[in-house]
């Protein structure tokens, strides 16, 4: 079972989670849907690289540093750099799709809230370990029930699998024994009600 827990964890990695979201409004949020091709891709290209692959390929330049002591991080003060550049590269992401006007600003405050739960993450792991994954988890959530209420209706059967989904990765921490309960749902508070946030704009 931890196996399955480890491949679950792995699926649903908090980094993955601006991507799946973006492609989720390209394809869920009928007037975004309808933006062409050419500039869905220069959006996604620029998430991807700031909120994905410029986070993974520096984990394993914290581990030859010596700042973290594997890729899991299991040590809560592992984890403060990693969130940090995170951050920061989800900032750069941010600024860099304000300066294109095309991009719709329900993309803009998905992105601009996402950068806040990672801030307030950050900030409790100061003193707390949160679990990063279900920050993130917590955000896809209120992401898809936002879409659900303003886009599409017909999206309820959509949020009630993303709980269920949500509910089986936070098992997945707990069999990996990553986290406790606490930290399950602290991160899970955390990034849902961040993310709902992004509805008032």
């Amino acid at each position: 079972m931890k196996l399955i827990a480890k491949i679950v964890s792995i699926l649903f990695h908090p980094l993955l989670m601006p991507t799946l979201g973006l492609m989720m409004i390209f394809n869920l949020a009928a007037p975004i849907s309808y933006l062409p091709l050419e500039i869905k891709r220069i959006v996604l290209i620029i998430v991807a690289a700031t909120t994905c692959i410029i986070p993974i390929t520096l984990i394993p330049l914290f581990q030859l540093t010596g700042m973290i002591e594997s890729i899991y991080m299991h040590q809560r003060r592992e984890r403060f750099w990693p969130i940090l550049t995170s951050a920061f590269s989800f900032f750069v992401g941010y600024w860099i799709l304000n300066r294109v006007p095309v991009v719709p600003q329900f993309i803009n405050s998905f992105i601009f809230f996402t950068i806040l739960s990672v801030v307030i993450s950050l900030s409790i792991t100061l003193f707390w370990k949160i679990s990063i994954h279900m920050v993130g988890m917590g955000g896809i959530t209120a992401l898809i029930t936002i879409m659900a209420w303003r886009f599409n209706p017909q999206l309820t059967v959509l949020v009630s699998g993303i709980f269920v989904i949500s509910g089986i990765v936070g098992w997945a921490r707990l069999k990996t024994e990553s986290h406790k309960p606490a930290e399950i749902y602290t991160g899970y508070v955390v990034g849902f009600f961040t993310v709902s946030l992004s509805a008032l704009f």
